[in-house]
């Protein structure tokens, strides 16, 4: 009989909760870019024109410590997509497409924010947002549905 989960998915979902905790309560960070489903390259813009240097260096906080929550949930979705689709070898790699749009999103918010990036050449920021979204929104089916397949098949 196999377990519903291991410890490493125990302690990945720890680092998740601590990761999240830090940057909801760390940081006094309002309306970050990677919380919106889609914004426009006008938003963009005014976005970084409007942010002081206080609050420039609280969101590359944040973006540094969202480096690590996307590590850790993705991780959790892999682990947990192969462990729900055996024999599936592809369903797992649902998770490492919304890691690429996740890590280039934050990669060139990291930069901006840094200088080596203007906002002005981020006129397709929204886009990466709104395809990790939609990455995150397929992982995130495809596990309920492997969830729910294994706990149907434990109560059988």
């Amino acid at each position: 009989m196999k377990k519903y989960f291991d410890v490493k998915i125990i302690v990945i979902i720890g680092i998740m909760v601590g990761i999240g905790a830090m940057m909801l309560f760390g940081y006094n960070v309002q309306n970050t870019l990677d919380a919106k489903l889609y914004y426009t390259f006008d938003f963009v813009k005014e976005f970084f024109n409007t942010l002081s240097l206080e609050d420039r260096q609280a969101y590359l906080k944040h973006e540094y410590l969202d480096m690590g929550f996307m590590l850790a949930y993705t991780a959790f979705f892999f682990l947990s997509l192969k462990r729900f689709y055996e024999g599936w070898n592809w369903v797992p790699s649902i998770a490492l497409a919304a890691l690429v749009f996740d890590v280039a999103e934050t990669g060139l918010i990291i930069l901006c924010l840094q200088g080596h990036v203007l906002p002005e050449q981020l006129f397709f920021l929204g886009w990466l947002t709104a395809c990790k979204w939609l990455g995150v929104a397929v992982t995130f089916c495809f596990f309920v549905v492997g969830a729910l397949k294994r706990l149907s098949v434990k109560t059988t």
